[in-house]
């Protein structure tokens, strides 16, 4: 009888400790909070408290979800202050009819903001040096620390000749500053599809090295200020004119690419005066810009009422 009882004590255990290992192998794989222990732990932990994950489905939110665009954008949208997500939720809806997808506001602000990229389908992986490349360009576009010094000699990354062209200077800033360390044999990856925990790891590393985080953009303007936009081709000088509240929104989406030190979007240029006419009830009236002939650099200021303004300036003076 002792023996029949202690063999069903030893099973009652053996279940237990059974239960145990498979709930902690669960935890492990799939909740942050767990007691148990893992290099990003801290890092996604604090994504949660500081509020980056809102808006993320909770299925998504695990150590080995590989990050979409999607994803990507709702972190950078939920880290920036002046970021209003019903404001661009009502221009969807206004613009494009219903759309409820999770992301829709986030992937909109960062088509305005003017982020690489934004083409890409939201549900497409993202890899590491896209993403990389991302946090870099929202650290200019919030006037964070944007200087490096490392060099393809002096970066200690052993796969830096694999790093695209167009990256390499996220990627040394991001290694100069902390942001990121390489794995264990050095290598960077860069065309790895970047993991949750990963990126988690990425945004708790900038925290306090990215300590602005506001967006200025070059036209701050609402669509529904504007009576109409001007464009005057300085070759011809064909004049259109625009007053549709889509194409008006497209404009400003189209101005806000330029970046703060080039007013030349990516395949664009700018070959035209544009004259912005703001709606009576507005405290102006209208604005005109056009190419300036003035350079520093190849950095093209902005002109306007006959003076030439670098970028920034101009948003001190004219953005309301």
């Amino acid at each position: 009888m002792k023996i029949q009882r202690f063999k069903i004590h030893m099973s009652s255990i053996l279940i237990g400790l059974l239960c145990i290992s498979l709930i902690s192998s669960v935890y492990a794989r799939n909740d942050v909070n767990s007691t148990a222990s893992h290099w990003y732990d801290e890092a996604m932990n604090y994504c949660m408290e500081a509020s980056l994950l809102n808006g993320i489905p909770e299925e998504l939110i695990t150590p080995d979800t590989r990050v979409t665009w999607a994803i990507i954008a709702q972190v950078l949208a939920n880290r920036t202050a002046n970021y209003r997500e019903e404001y661009y939720q009502n221009q969807i809806n206004t613009e494009d009819g219903q759309n409820n997808s999770w992301y829709a506001p986030a992937l909109k602000w960062m088509n305005e903001m003017g982020m690489s990229d934004v083409n890409e389908s939201p549900e497409s992986q993202i890899s590491r040096e896209s993403a990389v490349r991302l946090l870099f360009e929202y650290a200019y576009k919030t006037e964070n620390e944007t200087d490096y010094s490392i060099t393809d000699s002096s970066s200690h990354l052993k796969d830096k000749a694999i790093i695209s062209e167009t990256a390499k200077s996220a990627v040394y800033w991001a290694e100069e500053h902390g942001i990121i360390h390489g794995y264990l044999d050095s290598s960077f990856r860069p065309d790895q599809q970047i993991l949750f925990s990963e990126m988690a790891q990425m945004f708790y590393n900038a925290k306090d090295f990215l300590s602005k985080n506001n967006i200025t953009v070059l036209f701050s303007y609402s669509v529904s200020d504007i009576e109409k936009i001007e464009f005057q081709n300085g070759s011809t000088g064909e004049l259109k004119s625009y007053t549709n509240k889509t194409e008006l929104n497209d404009i400003i989406e189209h101005l806000n690419s330029f970046r703060f030190d080039s007013l030349e979007p990516a395949g664009d240029g700018w070959t035209y005066a544009i004259r912005i006419w703001f709606r009576e009830e507005s405290a102006m009236r209208r604005i005109t810009l056009s190419p300036s002939s003035v350079c520093v650099g190849g950095n093209r200021y902005i002109s306007s009422s006959g003076h030439d303004y670098f970028p920034q300036e101009w948003i001190k003076q004219y953005c309301p």
